[in-house]
């Protein structure tokens, strides 16, 4: 079984230094921010427009994507300066720093797509058995990114897994013991795959699971008296998931 692990995003924010007097920039919702973040989530290019709250003199941008630093001697509200970023599935760190006022902040630029989870079973392999049996399933997910994270839920009360994006086109295994029948004999195993843009889950169901039938005996009567002779047994077997019997 591929290791669990224990995630944070791959993009992420970079400290910032904040000043009574510091900016904040309007982020990709429309809302000024000392942390702005800019998402897109359709494909192509994406444009990011830098507006602030205050009148900046000298500053510098650096885009964070290899590209040309920008520098100006002074930046007035109510203008802007923008940068195209090229279709991609990435994340880039933007930094603006007010010379004058000594007054950086970082922003963050992801670009990705909603991930469309998606399970399969390897072929050749059955959906059913009896306890304690062991199933496979392969992540088929689509649209994924290095932020997409993936939660496992295999429908027998088991703890949740939880894998990054690495877990695509991996296989992972689940042993299903005694007592899931009981409980319920068609199982229903979801894929949850999450990242900026948004997540969907997946279900490969049914996954049949089946106990052995507990045999038991059902007397008419523990005690006779004589003449009584005679004791019925009724078959009172314990029969998981069928009327009729595993």
């Amino acid at each position: 079984m591929l290791k669990k692990v224990l995630l944070t995003s791959l993009c992420f924010l970079f400290g910032h230094f904040v000043q009574a007097q510091c900016l904040e920039v309007l982020d990709g919702t429309g809302v000024f921010s000392d942390n702005p973040e800019f998402i897109s989530c359709i494909p192509g290019d994406y444009t990011v427009f830098i507006q602030q709250d205050r009148n900046m003199g000298n500053y510098t941008v650096v885009w964070g994507d290899g590209s040309p630093n920008i520098t100006g001697v002074s930046l007035l509200v109510g203008t802007s300066i923008s940068h195209i970023y090229a279709a991609a599935t990435a994340c880039y760190n933007i930094t603006i720093t007010d010379n004058s006022t000594s007054c950086t902040i970082n922003g963050l630029v992801v670009l990705e797509r909603n991930p469309l989870a998606s399970i399969q079973l390897p072929a050749g392999d059955d959906n059913f058995g009896c306890t304690s049996v062991q199933f496979r399933f392969i992540n088929s997910s689509t649209q994924v990114s290095p932020n997409t994270v993936f939660v496992w839920d295999f429908g027998d009360g088991s703890p949740t897994e939880t894998y990054d994006f690495n877990n695509l086109g991996a296989t992972v295994t689940d042993t299903y013991l005694p007592g899931v029948g009981v409980q319920s004999c068609e199982l229903n195993v979801t894929l949850t795959a999450t990242n900026f843009c948004g997540s969907s889950t997946a279900s490969f169901f049914p996954l049949e699971v089946w106990d052995l039938d507990e045999a038991r005996i059902t007397p008419s009567n523990n005690l006779l008296c004589y003449p009584d002779s005679i004791v019925q047994y009724t078959n009172s077997t314990v029969r998981n998931c069928f009327p009729e019997g595993n």
